[in-house]
C-alpha cells in the first residue's frame, strides 16, 4: 500500500513520468487528475466531461470533482481490500491484482480474474490514459478516427473498403434498410436501422450523422445465428511490434449479437468470442455480466445462440485470412505510428469491409494465449521518454 500511495504522490502530484512496465498501470490512474480540463479526445471531450456523468450531483456539490477524484485514488487501496474480501479464499490473488492492475477490477469489478489474465491482459486502460497524453502533447491525425465521419473520408481517400455510404438524400431517393450512425458514439450507442425513405419525416442535424447501407451476415453465421441477428463483426486488435515497429495482429474475437438488435456490441447483450489463432475458429464466449463468473470452479462460458439454440463454437470465421490483412493495411496506412487499434471488420457477404477503428478500445480479455501486456508496455515507455 505504501508503494502504492509513493507512486500516486510522484505521478499525480509531482508530475513525474513512470520508468518501468510496473508502474504504467498505476500512472495511467492519475492521468485523469493531472490532464483534468485538458481537451484529450479529438471530439473536445476533457476527462472533467468524461467523468461528470458518474458522480451524482451532490456528491460533486460537496467536493470539486477533480478533488473527489484525487481522494478516489487515495483511497483505492481500501476499496481493493473490500474487493478482495468478498472473494474469501480467493483474497490474496485478488488483492494482488488490483493493486498492480487496477484498471481490470475498475472495468469489470464483478470480474475474477486467473494468473495469465492478469500478467498477459491488454492494458485498455492504460493505453487509452497514454493516448490522452500523447494528444495533449502532440496531436496526432489517428486520433480523429473515432469520429465514424473522419473514419469514412479516410478510407475513401486510402482506398480502404467501407459499407455503401449515402447523404440523407440518396437514402431516402433509395429506400430500403439503411444504418444510421451517430459520428461520435460508443460502445453501439446511436446505432439505429432503419428504411431510408423514412428519414424524410425525421428532422435531426444529418451532419452528425454517417449513413450506409445495411449489410447481411454472411450465410456460413447463419448455421448458429438467426435470420434477424445484427450484422457480426469480427474484432481485430492491432499492436506495433516493439522492435520493427510494424504492425502485427494480437488479438482478434468475434462480437454476436441478438435477434432484433441494431447492433452485435456486448453493451446491447451481445457474445463476445475469441477467435483460434490457429484455426480462426470462433471459440466459446462471454457476455458483459458472465465475464468472470465462475460456477462449480469453472468459468462460464457461452457457447450457443441464445436465440436459435445452436452452438457457434467452431464456426470459422468468414474472411478470417482477409479481415486480418485488411486490419494490417489500414492500420499501416491510416495510422502507422498508433501504438495499437482495433478494427471492426464485417462478416458479411461478398467481401470484407472495415466499419470502424477504435482507438479508445476495450476488450474482454479472456483466456489470453499470448503477452499482450509486454510490447504493450515497452512501446508505452519508449514514446514517454521521448517527453
Amino acid at each position: 500500500m505504501l508503494r502504492y500511495w509513493r507512486r500516486i504522490f510522484r505521478f499525480a502530484l509531482l508530475g513525474r513520468l513512470p520508468r518501468t512496465a510496473d508502474e504504467l498501470p498505476i500512472w495511467a490512474l492519475t492521468v485523469p487528475f493531472s490532464l483534468w480540463r485538458r481537451v484529450v479526445r479529438a471530439d473536445g471531450r476533457t476527462f472533467e466531461d468524461l467523468h461528470a456523468g458518474a458522480t451524482s450531483r451532490l456528491l460533486r456539490r460537496v467536493l470539486p470533482l477533480r478533488a473527489f477524484y484525487l481522494v478516489f485514488l487515495c483511497l483505492w487501496p481500501f476499496v481493493a481490500i473490500w474487493r478482495a474480501l468478498l472473494r474469501g479464499r480467493g483474497f490474496l490473488p485478488y488483492w494482488r491484482m488490483t493493486m498492480s492492475r487496477p484498471e481490470l477490477s475498475l472495468q469489470h469489478p464483478h470480474a475474477s480474474y486467473r494468473g495469465h489474465e492478469v500478467e498477459w491482459s491488454r492494458p485498455d486502460y492504460t493505453i487509452g490514459m497514454f493516448y490522452a497524453f500523447w494528444f495533449v502533447r502532440q496531436p496526432a491525425a489517428f486520433f480523429g478516427l473515432d469520429d465514424k465521419r473522419e473514419f469514412v473520408r479516410a478510407c475513401r481517400a486510402a482506398g480502404l473498403p467501407i459499407p455503401e455510404t449515402l447523404t440523407r438524400e440518396e437514402a431516402i431517393a433509395r429506400g430500403g434498410e439503411v444504418v444510421v450512425k451517430e459520428a461520435t458514439s460508443d460502445l453501439g450507442y446511436g446505432v439505429t436501422v432503419i428504411d431510408g425513405k423514412e428519414l424524410a419525416e425525421i428532422d435531426e442535424p444529418w451532419e452528425k450523422f454517417v449513413i450506409q447501407v445495411r449489410l447481411k451476415n454472411h450465410r456460413a453465421l447463419l448455421a448458429a445465428y438467426p435470420e434477424t441477428a445484427p450484422l457480426s463483426s469480427f474484432r481485430v486488435m492491432t499492436m506495433l511490434d516493439p522492435v520493427t515497429k510494424k504492425p502485427f495482429v494480437i488479438r482478434t474475437a468475434v462480437r454476436i449479437g441478438r435477434a432484433g438488435s441494431p447492433v452485435d456490441n456486448t453493451q446491447q447483450g451481445g457474445i463476445w468470442s475469441r477467435v483460434d489463432m490457429k484455426t480462426g475458429e470462433i471459440q466459446a464466449g462471454v457476455t458483459r455480466k458472465t465475464f468472470g463468473v465462475y460456477r462449480k470452479g469453472e468459468p462460464v462460458r457461452e457457447g450457443v445462440h441464445p436465440d436459435t439454440g445452436r452452438s457457434f463454437v467452431g464456426l470459422r470465421v468468414p474472411w478470417w485470412d482477409e479481415g486480418q490483412a485488411l486490419a494490417l493495411k489500414a492500420h499501416e496506412t491510416l495510422a502507422p505510428e498508433a501504438l495499437s487499434l482495433g478494427f471492426d471488420v464485417a462478416l458479411c457477404e461478398g467481401a470484407p469491409v472495415l466499419l470502424e477503428v477504435n482507438v479508445w478500445t476495450v476488450l474482454y480479455d479472456y483466456d489470453p494465449d499470448s503477452d499482450a501486456f509486454t510490447p504493450a508496455a515497452a512501446l508505452m515507455l519508449e514514446k514517454l521518454r521521448e517527453w
